[in-house]
C-alpha cells in the first residue's frame, strides 16, 4: 500500500529535524509492500518553534499543511505538536537517522497493526 509521508529532513537523506523548527518537510510517497519511496515535493512551512514559545495557530496552521499525509516523521516532536497532528489524523513518529531506516521501521509498525487488526476481528 501506498502512503504519503512527511519528513522533517534538512538535506532529504536523513530524518533529523524538529518538527517545530522545520521550514519545510521532504513529502515522500512511500510504499510499505516494495519497501521504497520517492519524493514528489518538497513543501514549505513556518517554524512554529520560537525558543521555548510555540504559536498555537501556527501549530494548527502547520499540521493543516500536512493533513494530506498519513504519517509524520520527525527527529524530534514535542508534546503538544504531536497531539495537534494526531487529532488532524496523522500517524506521528520520532524516528531520527537515516531516511530509508526510518520508512523501513514505519513500515513494519504498518505491518504490524495490520496483523493486529486481521487477528482481533
Amino acid at each position: 500500500m501506498k502512503y504519503k509521508v512527511a519528513i522533517a529532513s534538512t538535506d532529504g537523506v536523513t530524518v533529523n529535524q524538529h518538527y517545530g523548527k522545520a521550514d519545510y518537510f521532504y513529502i515522500a510517497l512511500a510504499d510499505s509492500e516494495s519497501k521504497t519511496f520517492e519524493y514528489i515535493e518538497k513543501r514549505a512551512v513556518i517554524p512554529i518553534c520560537k525558543g521555548r514559545q510555540h504559536d498555537d495557530n501556527a501549530l494548527l496552521e502547520s499540521a493543516l499543511k500536512l493533513k494530506d499525509c498519513q504519517y509524520v516523521l520527525a527527529g524530534q516532536i514535542g508534546y503538544l505538536a504531536e497531539i495537534v497532528l494526531i487529532q488532524e489524523g496523522l500517524g506521528v513518529f520520532e524516528l531520527p537517522g537515516k531516511v530509508e531506516e526510518s520508512l523501513n521501521r514505519l513500515f513494519t509498525y504498518i505491518q504490524l497493526q495490520q496483523c493486529y487488526h486481521r487477528f482481533v476481528k
